[in-house]
């Protein structure tokens, strides 16, 4: 006959081998509502880890090869969440046009060292900024930059002449810095010319910064900030967000010295013709 311990630890044992198994039912049943969306039967606690690949590469390549076994919209799970991968312009417009998901997923979360902006923000906060930018991007806007894309893809063009007869040339470089010389000098009205080689510290500290957010998004122990503390990219990330916030609050005092400026040039020719207003009067009233 069992003696009390060894009921005691007969149910402990059992308690937590059943645990997982509980879990996992649960956790399907959760998702069973996207039981009419294909995707490969995933693994307990895992799900389709080894689906995806652990690189940026590796995931491009075997979600193309789900997309032509399962059609242009496929789920797979990692761990405990459901990613459903969309590649159908109708549904993907269903979607991007909605104010109501606006929510980003966990992966955002690595770039939320970043504070909180359109792109991490949510809610009334992102509907708020939203609101202020987009008039930003309207056709009238946008052909008062053409000058600046133009100079730009000019610089572009004489960058790639130097690649003319390579067997092939990686053009990801080259881009980068053309959109981020466009998009500064258009969103925030600075010219950084980071592709004439200029402010190249804030230019590698952004892409260094990305490179370690990817990096993040695919290590099974680094997606948790606590662990991630202790690797060896985490000095490396603060260091490069010390520099992106420091230029962006030297762009942001810049522009309001230029828009106080401009508020105190207004206020002085205001001032000189309200003045000249009433002095001509007085003038014509002297000379007669």
């Amino acid at each position: 006959m069992l003696t009390f311990i060894e009921i005691v630890l007969l149910v402990v044992v059992s308690t937590v081998l059943c645990v997982p198994f509980v879990w996992w039912y649960f956790f399907l049943k959760k998702f069973q509502s996207l039981n009419v969306i294909p995707g490969p039967r995933p693994l307990p606690l895992i799900g389709n880890a080894f689906d995806v690949g652990n690189t940026p590469t590796s995931l491009f390549n075997n979600c193309v090869n789900l997309l032509s076994q399962y059609g242009d919209i496929f789920k797979i799970f990692i761990g405990d969440e459901c990613k459903v991968f969309i590649a159908n312009a109708e549904f993907l417009e269903e979607i991007m046009s909605s104010n109501v998901h606006i929510t980003k997923s966990n992966a955002y979360k690595f770039i939320k060292p970043l504070k909180f902006g359109l792109v991490t923000s949510t809610g009334s906060k992102w509907k708020q900024r939203r609101k202020l930018i987009t008039p930003t991007f309207h056709f009238k806007m946008l052909d008062q930059f053409l000058e600046v894309f133009n100079a730009s893809t000019d610089i572009l063009v004489s960058k790639l002449s130097s690649e003319v007869g390579e067997d092939w040339t990686d053009i990801y470089p080259y881009i980068n810095l053309l959109l981020l010389d466009v998009f500064c000098e258009t969103a925030m009205g600075v010219k950084i010319s980071s592709q004439e080689g200029k402010n190249s510290e804030y230019a590698q500290a952004l892409f260094r910064y990305l490179d370690i957010v990817i990096a993040r998004a695919f290590s099974a122990w680094k997606r948790f900030d606590f662990l991630f503390q202790f690797s060896s990219e985490y000095p490396l990330q603060e260091k490069y967000l010390e520099t992106l916030q420091t230029f962006s609050r030297n762009i942001i005092e810049k522009r309001r010295f230029e828009k106080s400026q401009q508020v105190v040039e207004k206020n002085a020719r205001q001032w000189n013709q309200t003045k000249c207003g009433i002095v001509g009067p007085v003038a014509r009233i002297r000379l007669n």
